[in-house]
């Protein structure tokens, strides 16, 4: 059988329309990770924040900014938000619950997203549960729209956990396009 191939240039002229998302590129990527670890719920998660700086990271702009476990926005888009939760203890827990919150008044906070694991001990040795979940927002005001991060759990020895020398409990915000 014969092969047929097109010629997609033939009979073209003047210039193809092509999308801003081609032209640009994405314009913001953040990465934030907690610096240590802390033992029990948080609602929100407002301390120990910061942007990873080791084993070459590469920021792209500086949109999202982090005070008192709040993240805001200083340009209007389109942002992918995945986070990633890392959890141990040294027994069992039957609920360990992780959420994106938004708020769109600057006030009252929604779960966007969130994710549920457990931890079960099964040596000797502390166990680890990791759960990640995403959210993809619309920042059309900046001053309004915001976003924090809650994490419950059951036990109260159940410890979220963060290093500043690499990355666990983290926050990626990446900007997608224009709103």
């Amino acid at each position: 059988m014969a092969q047929t191939f097109l010629n997609l240039a033939q009979g073209v002229t003047g210039t193809l329309p092509t999308s801003n998302y081609v032209q640009g590129g994405i314009t913001n990527a953040q990465t934030f990770r907690l610096s240590s670890s802390f033992t029990g719920s948080a609602n929100p998660i407002a301390s120990n924040w910061e942007e990873v700086d080791t084993d070459s990271y590469g920021q792209i702009g500086s949109n999202v900014s982090q005070s008192s476990g709040i993240f805001s926005f200083s340009a209007t888009g389109i942002y992918l938000i995945n986070w990633n939760h890392v959890a141990t203890l040294n027994g069992d827990d039957r609920q360990v619950f992780s959420a994106i919150n938004v708020t769109t008044n600057n006030s009252s906070y929604d779960i966007a997203s969130e994710v549920r694991n457990f931890i079960q001990q099964t040596s000797s040795s502390g166990a680890m549960s990791t759960g990640g979940c995403f959210h993809q927002l619309d920042v059309t005001d900046t001053t309004n729209i915001k976003v924090r991060f809650e994490v419950g759990v059951l036990n109260s020895n159940t410890v979220t956990t963060g290093d500043s020398g690499y990355t666990r409990t983290s926050v990626q915000f990446i900007r997608l396009g224009d709103t």
